[in-house]
């Protein structure tokens, strides 16, 4: 967000994808829209206008799998309704991962926090996980050769393998790079390998086999449990909560209950927290996360979070 918080707002880009008329029939638009607590024209605006739209469409999903050789509990349009709907999520993910630094200020700002960034991994060595679908982060650990040898995604030559997470004897000093919420470049392939592009597969993916949360926070849950990858992910997050000191939060939101109920759980876990000033009032926000971490942190309240200093004590 702080580099450019248009293009990353969710707001912003279920509204650019609800908007390209090419991306959803005026049937399903329709459909859409009467499970939205909004304006049905408008479409969907934030995560939790999604949570009847979700229900749903796992309700298709599950009728979709209920028949006979003669007889079907969907139309037409309620069986090609899951996939209108799981398109147009992949596209708002695919929509935030597209971003081109144009704006010198972005930019400029963008790559002095990438080397402040990419020092402190290199010192550091911590274990990194991002929530976000962009490949920011991602590009930094990759284009680094020292970086790359040292974290582990569990993808080797693109495709997912639980082993491949597992640190050997002689890799103590490796650590984990987990995207908890997945990305719309991450798929199941017709062999039933777990893979990631930096490119849409249109040829070998279908919607449905992504692995990517976005969704009511009442549904995150499920849809991490329905997928192997997030499995792994969250498992090897809890073990690197449980192996850390000190866990640093920067520029998160604090609306994901299941990862706020893993702060909680582990209290010895020193946190410090860095915060866009906007995000709220100082004492409202010091009183939101005193209630969500349920001990005390180190707040670092910022007018402009690519600013932040990693070394600063």
């Amino acid at each position: 967000m702080a580099i450019d918080p248009s293009h990353f707002s969710l707001y912003e880009a279920m509204q650019s994808v609800w908007n390209d008329q090419k991306v959803l029939s005026p049937t399903h638009r329709e459909l859409i829209g009467a499970c939205l607590p909004s304006s049905s024209e408008e479409g969907p605006k934030s995560e939790e206008d999604l949570q009847l739209l979700q229900e749903v469409t796992a309700a298709c999903i599950l009728l979709n799998g209920i028949r006979t050789d003669k007889y079907h509990w969907l139309s037409p349009h309620g069986i090609s309704f899951p996939d209108s709907v799981l398109g147009f999520t992949y596209l708002v993910a695919d929509r935030i991962c597209r971003f081109e630094f144009t704006a010198q200020k972005s930019s400029v700002s963008w790559s002095q926090f990438r080397e402040k960034l990419r020092g402190f991994l290199i010192r550091e060595r911590p274990h990194v996980v991002t929530l976000n679908y962009d490949d920011l982060v991602g590009e930094i650990i990759s284009s680094e050769p020292l970086l790359s040898d040292l974290y582990k995604s569990g993808f080797v030559n693109g495709r997912f393998a639980r082993k491949n997470l597992i640190r050997s004897s002689d890799e103590k000093e490796c650590s984990w790079f987990l995207k908890l919420h997945g990305s719309p470049y991450i798929y199941t392939a017709k062999d039933n390998s777990i893979r990631v592009s930096s490119r849409t597969h249109e040829e070998d993916i279908n919607t449905s086999t992504m692995h990517l949360v976005l969704s009511h926070v009442s549904k995150k849950e499920i849809l991490i449990d329905a997928s192997p990858l997030l499995r792994e992910y969250w498992d090897f997050f809890t073990i690197a909560l449980r192996d850390s000191e000190e866990i640093l939060i920067i520029g998160y939101s604090g609306n994901d209950t299941h990862l706020n109920h893993l702060l909680r759980n582990n209290p010895n876990l020193k946190v410090r927290l860095v915060e866009w000033v906007g995000a709220g009032g100082q004492a409202v926000r010091r009183k939101f996360w005193e209630d969500t971490v349920g001990r005390g942190f180190d707040y670092v309240p910022m007018e402009d979070i690519l600013d932040f200093d990693f070394f600063a004590s």
